[in-house]
């Protein structure tokens, strides 16, 4: 149902502003629309939404067509806006000015009824941890269970976002695991992701995980006894919902100082070490040995470097190959093993170096010292000694006369100062390797200016680097000073860029589903695509809504550009 909050039936020059949300009456978490429409013009430049408290924006996409009016050929413009309700109540935006050819105009109030969401075991969102209690660098597992109606399709590119990105690290996600169970006795299709966080700092926040579902009715009888199908008013059709889990307050801590050790690295988590692996129990002197350690559990295996060995005088040891063996998508469970190699610098039976192992375990919120199992002594036998070999004199002294004497020239000549040849003047070769730099340099530039002149592609990836270049400082430089429009402008112009550079057209104009399709052409992959759509929907909310940006979201997309831009470089 569209309702027409308020319009403006005439103004100058025939332009109409209409404002309405779509629907009327929605549920706490359901995605209400809010649109302006337009006819007469089009909107160049930003509009800034009033912040309505409850009311929080997350997309806008804006749609131009060109209609026939009594008569009259006339653009038409619907900026339609994605708002998420989070609380109950009878909502308004005010009314606010827009400038539309130099005059500025009235954008009429509009209002949203928001209704207490029932709850809903068909669709819904949940999350999963046995702790509120957290410390600084701990890795935490993720459990999200996604329930619905079997009459859903959901598609490939839902993506599941954490709502505290200031205090923990970029949800880390495993493939989804699908499934068939029975709620009150329905069919209901479950969906379950294993995933991982890690805590970047200290402090209290309210944990929570949101994702926006594009869901499609697969049934189009639209028969009664189909109980999904009211939801979505009571006809098969293609809905975006927006799913929230419920919030969950953690704290975050320090490490603690007490019973803490002189060798502690910032592991955590809750491990067992595994027997020590020796590649040799024999060896001759100067042969290496390899000895692995091993250990397994669930932690934060990445930001684990080493293990600790004690000192010893009999071997020489090297740093350790780095091996990990994840026993999940998430990485959060697995098998770490660090592979040293040793060099036994004395005979005998040699005792290797004692390794130990010691971590901080969350549950029971103490440091942990564990000690791999000793080996048995390695034998080093003493090495095969290689002869050296004896110079030979040239004659025997029996056979040097040692009465002969050298005759001596009298007759002494002028001296004269020696001039060598010129070849071995240091001067010649350094003119020599000038002027070959020089020559070498001309027929390089040569060879790029003619390359540049008949090359088409080439040519046009040399303006492409220029205009990254420039475009990629000046983005750099509106991060650090917090200028949105200057940021997002230089956003979409390393986007286009990089798309024209794909395309081999300097400038090249088209739309966001042409590039998608261009893209998925190219086989560049969906978390890429994503990505690329999430800053377009961000730089189309800055120049319709730049009140309702915020400086972590510029990070996020500045991050999100720093991954697209990674991976559509490899395609060039």
């Amino acid at each position: 149902m569209i309702l027409l909050v308020t319009s403006l039936p005439a103004l100058a020059d025939d332009i109409f502003i209409e404002t309405y949300f779509s629907p009327e009456v929605v549920p706490v978490g359901d995605i209400a629309y809010y649109c302006i429409e337009i006819i007469g013009t089009r909107i160049h430049g930003t509009i800034n939404i009033p912040k309505v408290k409850g009311l929080k924006i997350v997309s806008c996409k804006p749609v131009s067509s060109t209609e026939n009016i009594n008569g009259v050929r006339k653009i038409r413009e619907i900026l339609k806006f994605s708002i998420v309700p989070s609380k109950e109540g009878e909502f308004t935006i005010p009314a606010f000015a827009v400038k539309i050819r130099d005059q500025e105009y009235q954008i009429p109030s509009a209002s949203v009824t928001v209704k207490k969401a029932a709850p809903n075991k068909l669709l819904r969102l949940d999350f999963f941890s046995d702790r509120q209690k957290f410390f600084v660098g701990e890795v935490i597992p993720v459990h999200l269970v996604l329930k619905c109606g079997k009459q859903i399709e959901i598609r490939e590119n839902t993506r599941i976002e954490c709502n505290a990105i200031s205090s923990f690290s970029k949800l880390k996600l495993g493939n989804p695991h699908q499934s068939e169970i029975k709620v009150d006795g329905t069919s209901v299709t479950q969906v379950e992701w294993q995933g991982s966080l890690t805590c970047l700092k200290t402090g209290n926040d309210s944990l929570s995980f949101s994702m926006n579902l594009l869901t499609t009715t697969i049934d189009p009888s639209g028969q009664d006894e189909d109980q999904f199908l009211p939801f979505f008013g009571g006809s098969p059709s293609t809905r975006e919902v927006a799913l929230n889990t419920e919030e969950m307050t953690c704290e975050i801590l320090p490490f603690p100082t007490a019973g803490k050790p002189t060798t502690f690295k910032g592991a955590i988590g809750q491990f067992t070490l595994k027997q020590p692996i020796l590649s040799e129990k024999e060896v001759k002197e100067g042969d290496p040995v390899a000895v692995s350690f091993s250990f397994e559990g669930k932690g934060n295996f990445e930001r684990i470097q080493a293990i600790n060995l004690s000192d010893e005088d009999n071997w020489k040891i090297y740093p350790p190959k780095r091996t990990f063996k994840a026993k999940d998508e998430s990485e959060f469970e697995g098998e770490l093993t660090f592979e040293y190699v040793l060099i036994p610098q004395n005979k005998g039976n040699l005792l290797l170096p004692q390794a130990s192992f010691n971590f901080f375990d969350p549950h029971q919120e103490k440091y942990i010292e564990l000690a791999f199992a000793k080996t048995d002594p390695i034998l080093v036998k003493a090495g095969e000694k290689v002869p050296m070999p004896t110079l030979q004199p040239v004659a025997k002294k029996s056979e040097i006369n040692e009465n002969a004497l050298v005759p001596i020239k009298l007759r002494l000549e002028t001296l004269h100062p020696r001039t060598g040849s010129i070849v071995h003047s240091y001067l010649f070769w350094w003119i020599q390797g000038a002027l070959f730099t020089v020559l070498l340099c001309l027929a390089f530039w040569n060879r790029r200016r003619q390359k540049y002149l008949s090359n088409k592609k080439f040519a046009h990836s040399i303006i492409v680097k220029k205009i990254l270049k420039k475009e990629w400082n000046k983005l750099l430089e509106a991060k650090k000073k917090d200028h949105y429009e200057q940021f997002y402008s230089s956003t979409q112009s390393i986007i286009q860029t990089l798309t024209s550079r794909l395309w081999l057209q300097v400038n090249s104009a088209a739309t966001l589903e042409e590039v998608r399709d261009f893209l998925k052409t190219q086989l560049v992959d969906d978390e890429t695509i994503m990505n690329l759509e999430a800053i377009i929907a961000s730089n189309d909310l800055l120049k319709f809504a730049r009140n309702q940006l915020t400086k972590d979201q510029i990070e996020t997309d500045f991050k999100r550009l720093e991954l697209v831009v990674a991976s559509l470089q490899k395609k060039l």
